[in-house]
């Protein structure tokens, strides 16, 4: 059976949201411990009094595995150093898709794909015979005609 490239999406979409992936809520406390673990202690300290005091910084979901990009207060914390371990686990999950998406958009038929990836399996579709049901073409001239087809020259 030739797969289609929506077919071959539809299998690399459906392994990812397999990945586990951290909920958003639980990573942007995640983040934002981090950046306070990284600050100095006085400003650790305004941190806790007053937190909306120090500086914030918006995060792009490019930098981590967020769905949106998020504010967050950073204080003096090193902003580079502090979200290298973000950055990591989306380059990892990037990565893993990227050589996924590579290998099932180079198979052209479902039993290139088994043979590549016989462990996905249950993510492929099945074989399935040809359509019985086709649509119904009568009289579609005519009614495209009905519709102004074909356009005339010097109309619009």
């Amino acid at each position: 059976m030739k797969l289609t490239k929506y077919e071959k999406e539809a299998i690399v979409r459906s392994i990812m949201q397999d990945v586990p992936k951290k909920p958003d809520n639980i990573l942007k406390a995640e983040i934002q411990a981090a950046f306070v673990a990284n600050m100095s202690d006085p400003v650790k300290k305004l941190y806790k009094t007053n937190p909306k005091a120090l500086k914030e910084v918006r995060v792009s979901s490019w930098d981590t595995t967020l769905s949106y990009g998020i504010d967050f207060i950073v204080g003096d914390a090193d902003i580079t150093k502090t979200m290298a371990s973000f950055r990591a686990q989306k380059e990892a999950r990037d990565d893993a898709h990227n050589k996924l998406n590579a290998a099932v958009m180079g198979c052209n038929t479902l039993a290139q794909l088994k043979k590549l990836l016989p462990e996905f399996d249950s993510y492929f579709p099945s074989e399935t015979a040809p359509a019985q049901n086709l649509p119904a073409v009568a009289n579609m001239v005519a009614d495209l005609s009905k519709l102004g087809w074909p356009k005339k020259k010097g109309t619009s």
